[in-house]
């Protein structure tokens, strides 16, 4: 499900746990409102950290599957 690779046994755990009750498998699961997760993974809180800055990256050079007017809601919550 997620390659073990570098992570914390009990972070890897959580994860795992996360995937597997919130992700496509899920009781739950919408292919209509598909979940993600969004992670700072630079262990900060900051405004423009570098989470941001390549959030912003990708917003301004690569293609997503919706139109830019979809944005919001699909960012925010599709429900």
């Amino acid at each position: 499900m997620l390659p073990k690779d570098g992570w914390e046994s009990d972070t890897h755990k959580a994860l795992c746990n996360l995937i597997e009750t919130q992700g496509n498998k899920s009781a739950s699961y919408d292919p209509a409102c598909p979940p993600y997760a969004v992670f700072d993974y630079d262990n900060t809180t900051l405004v423009n950290d570098i989470s941001v800055t390549l959030m912003i990256y990708q917003i301004e050079h690569l293609s997503y599957h919706f139109a830019p007017e979809q944005a919001f809601g699909v960012f925010r919550d599709c429900r």
